[in-house]
């Protein structure tokens, strides 16, 4: 036995025959061609760094050997005999090894989810997936995408919709030519000083403020609800018209038990209605002439205990408005906390 002290690490025992191992393994991989299959299961090349040991090697447990290849198709090339559900595997590459888009993936023989390019790779033969082992970073290279000769539309679809990655990253600039909506939170895109390129998109849909290259956006939750603004009693207790909300950040809703503090909705007036007023045009009576078009927050619900026909907004509104007069609130959930930066923009 050798014996190799560590400062402030006590002591490291290597045997004669593990270095021996060490020299094979260097041999082995000066030794290796440029076929898609490096090694299957040999714990002579990765030895217990990687693999662990054998079956005979009682004293390690919950290990397991990794199968090491140098690109996708050789993956996808695997048979069912030679995968098993729990298989760990290491590319070394994407087209061939050391291109960059190097992942390590696992088998789930009963995974239905479909191949994608990048995170999930179904073998040619059907039956299973092998599914990218990750710790919530996405990286767009892990779909073969190292510069913008490639479009990367698909690549950020399957990355942005699959939210278990809370982080993007572009290692290259990069080509987008659709327009993209999503509807999802919680998220990081950071293309690290990269530029997107979109000579080539697809033109915008007309009169669409919105038709950026990466759009996100909430989603409407369960139908609108439209209340009338009532007529109210006065103190002889003739229903009269009244003006609600002027200067307050209640707004009448009806029945308030449906609505819950922050909770979002998006509040829009019907069109106010004509008004001639003397020494002017007249205003009000456009298609697009409305008071409140806002989304707004839920800071409180009724004006008392007792209280079930109000809501109040995060919003002071000053218009008023009077009976007869219509507001709907559609329930909105938006979009939180996400992040877009370090990009470069050409198109």
């Amino acid at each position: 036995m050798r014996k190799q002290s560590m400062e402030n690490q006590g002591e490291v025992v290597q045997s004669e025959s593990a270095l021996s191992k060490e020299v094979t393994r260097r041999q082995a991989i000066k030794a290796i061609g440029a076929g898609g299959l490096l090694i299957a299961c040999a714990p002579f090349l990765f030895g217990k760094t990687a693999s662990a040991a054998s079956s005979k090697d009682k004293d390690v447990k919950n290990v397991q050997d990794v199968l090491s290849l140098t690109d996708v198709e050789s993956l996808k090339r695997l048979s069912k005999a030679e995968r098993k559900d729990g298989m760990i595997v290491n590319l070394l590459g994407y087209y061939k090894a050391g291109d960059g888009g190097q992942k390590t993936l696992v088998y789930l023989s009963k995974s239905k989810e479909q191949e994608n390019g990048g995170t999930v790779h179904r073998p040619n033969d059907g039956g299973g997936a092998w599914h990218v082992l990750h710790d919530g970073i996405g990286q767009f290279r892990w779909f073969g995408i190292f510069d913008e000769s490639i479009p990367a539309d698909h690549a950020l679809d399957s990355l942005v919709n699959d939210e278990s990655f809370h982080r993007i990253e572009a290692s290259s600039d990069l080509l987008l030519i659709k327009r993209h909506v999503f509807h999802r939170s919680n998220l990081e895109l950071d293309f690290q000083n990269h530029t997107m390129y979109t000579y080539g998109a697809e033109n915008a849909d007309r009169d669409n403020p919105f038709a950026a290259m990466m759009f996100f956006q909430g989603v409407k939750v369960g139908n609108p609800i439209t209340v009338t603004l009532p007529y109210v009693k006065n103190e002889k207790g003739t229903l009269v018209q009244a003006e609600f909300s002027e200067d307050s950040d209640y707004l009448y809703v009806g029945n308030n038990k449906m609505f819950a503090e922050h909770e979002w909705y998006y509040v829009e007036t019907d069109v106010r209605p004509m008004e001639q007023v003397p020494g002017r045009l007249p205003i009000g009576g456009g298609s697009s002439d409305k008071e409140i078009q806002k989304l707004l927050r839920v800071t409180k619900v009724g004006k008392s205990a007792s209280d079930t026909e109000y809501v109040a907004f995060n919003y002071l509104n000053a218009w008023p408005l009077k009976s007869k007069r219509k507001i709907t609130y559609q329930k909105i959930e938006p979009v939180f906390h996400v992040h877009i930066k370090n990009l470069k923009f050409e198109g």
